[in-house]
């Protein structure tokens, strides 16, 4: 997805203030993004002319223009010269280089680019180093010394959650972006949100029915803080506020899949105590609040984000069946790795020799993008580039996979299911198919009882899920055992189970007994 340039360099100031290697390493950000899905990048590379052309809101055939005025109003053409100025630099210091199998001026990002842009390690990453120290910068850091720890995202409806959480986290010391405490009377709405954007460490985004119905701006603010999160930095602090996983489901399913605090159960002063923990702050003595919290203690920085996290989010058990293949081959790949790409021939994804979204259709495809999202939120995976192309199985996703009882996947053409009768003859069918992956079993969060004693309760037991099947059993029909050969290994599997259900997309569930 693309980086907007408004995200990165808000105002004509942040481009004009910006030293030329800062501009040039923002401008390259920016560039990659465009890879495959923006007409920026042609068959043949990248376009200097169609990228200024793009910025300026000239049409010249590259399709319909966002809008009519330029996208740095009145100071547009000093900002193209800028812009120039640092693409040149780009070329000279050897990140872009020319596509020289083009005869006009193409230009690809080289290797040099490709690891400056994935450098993690640089000190400087994601600072805007500016010529006037008296314009903000996008490290949050203005000439003033004004600096935002927390952006607050909300519909206007909801202030009334809203501010005495605002206040709250004030008064425990942590400076706050929120309208009614730094908007003043003529300010112009969205130069004051892009510059929140560009200089808060963290966004909380109040999810509501309010928030859901698309308001322009507060659509704005959450497309930039995604922008930022893509080049490599975690900004999006959820609460849902009066909505339900159904509701945000609709509207982003990032969204629904990231942990998020819930206005009705998680106080204000337990994400006081998180936000403070994740700013690295120290917990003050006493009340959070003399004004508005209730007088209630803060909670000891171990209840952080991080650990609840981990906490709750790092079970295997609760993982559905794409999250369980993914994961189980990510962790049986010799580097440990997810290859996720974006050309203009398609998306793709690898791991362990097996191509994820070959062949598969859309619903199919948006699965298991959703299930390596969820994997990444759960902390099983974390990425290598600041773009997403590469994902590396972590240290829990190792002991996720470890606790995958029962995982297997066997590459099978067909399988037969039989019903043995004690008092008529066995009925079997033969059902073709892709493949085959058996689901380890599904158990209730472990009890404890008052000695001590731990009970584990199954919620569901192993089962079959059978691909591409290429008819369906029998309408009210139950095998009670199924035998399929495994083509790669020859192995024959012959296992007691317990009915079958028809899924979507040519699929079939089958319980086993074993």
């Amino acid at each position: 997805m693309i980086i907007p340039l408004r995200s990165l360099l808000p105002t004509a100031d942040d481009v004009l203030d910006a030293e030329l290697e800062s501009l040039g390493d923002l401008l390259l950000r920016h560039l990659k993004s465009c890879e495959g899905v923006s007409p920026v990048f042609q068959h043949g590379g990248l376009n200097r002319d169609y990228f200024i052309a793009i910025m300026e809101r000239r049409n010249i055939g590259l399709g319909p223009l966002p809008s009519s005025e330029p996208e740095y109003g009145a100071k547009q053409p000093a900002v193209s010269r800028a812009f120039v100025e640092a693409w040149d630099w780009l070329v000279r210091e050897g990140l872009l280089i020319r596509n020289h199998q083009q005869p006009a001026e193409w230009y690809l990002i080289s290797r040099k680019g490709e690891k400056f842009l994935q450098d993690e390690d640089r000190q400087d990453r994601g600072e805007v180093k500016v010529k006037n120290s008296n314009q903000p910068t996008a490290s949050g850091q203005g000439g003033d010394g004004e600096k935002w720890d927390v952006f607050i995202s909300h519909a206007s409806e909801d202030k009334p959650y809203v501010k005495p959480l605002a206040e709250a986290l004030r008064a425990a010391g942590i400076s706050v972006w929120y309208d009614n405490m730094v908007m003043n009377w003529g300010d112009d709405l969205r130069p004051m949100i892009d510059k929140g954007l560009t200089s808060c460490r963290f966004g909380i985004v109040i999810l509501s029915k309010a928030f859901l119905a698309k308001k322009k701006w507060t659509e704005h603010e959450l497309n930039g803080l995604f922008a930022r999160e893509r080049a490599g930095q975690k900004l999006v602090l959820p609460i849902w506020h009066e909505i339900t996983r159904n509701d945000l489901l609709a509207y982003s399913p990032a969204l629904a899949d990231r942990l998020a605090k819930i206005s009705a159960t998680d106080p204000q002063d337990n994400i006081v105590s998180d936000l403070l923990h994740l700013l690295g702050k120290s917990i003050p003595d006493g009340r959070v609040s003399k004004s508005g919290v209730g007088g209630a203690y803060v909670r000891q920085a171990e209840q952080s984000i991080t650990r609840i996290t981990r906490a709750v989010s790092g079970r295997s058990d609760d993982l559905g069946p794409r999250e369980i293949e993914l994961l189980w081959n990510a962790a049986k790949d010799p580097k440990g790795e997810i290859l996720h790409s974006q050309t203009l021939s398609g998306e793709g994804m690898r791991s362990n020799g097996r191509q994820f979204l070959e062949d598969a259709d859309a619903r199919t495809g948006a699965e298991w993008l959703a299930a390596m999202r969820s994997l990444e939120t759960r902390g099983f995976i974390e990425p290598l580039s600041s773009d997403r192309d590469f994902f590396r199985v972590t240290s829990e996703g190792y002991e996720a996979a470890d606790r995958l009882e029962g995982f297997a996947r066997w590459n099978v053409q067909s399988i037969t299911l039989r019903a043995h009768y004690a008092n008529a003859p066995t009925e079997e069918h033969v059902i073709g198919c892709k493949g085959i992956t058996a689901v380890p079993p599904r158990y209730f969060p472990d009890q404890v009882g008052a000695d001590g004693s731990v009970v584990r309760s199954l919620k569901e037991r192993r089962s079959l899920i059978v691909d591409g099947i290429d008819k369906r059993p029998p309408d009210g029909w139950s095998p009670t055992e199924v035998e399929f050969i495994d083509t790669i290994g020859g192995q024959v599997q012959l296992l007691r189970v317990e009915g079958a259900t028809v899924l979507p997309q040519a699929r079939l569930k089958i319980l086993v007994l074993d």
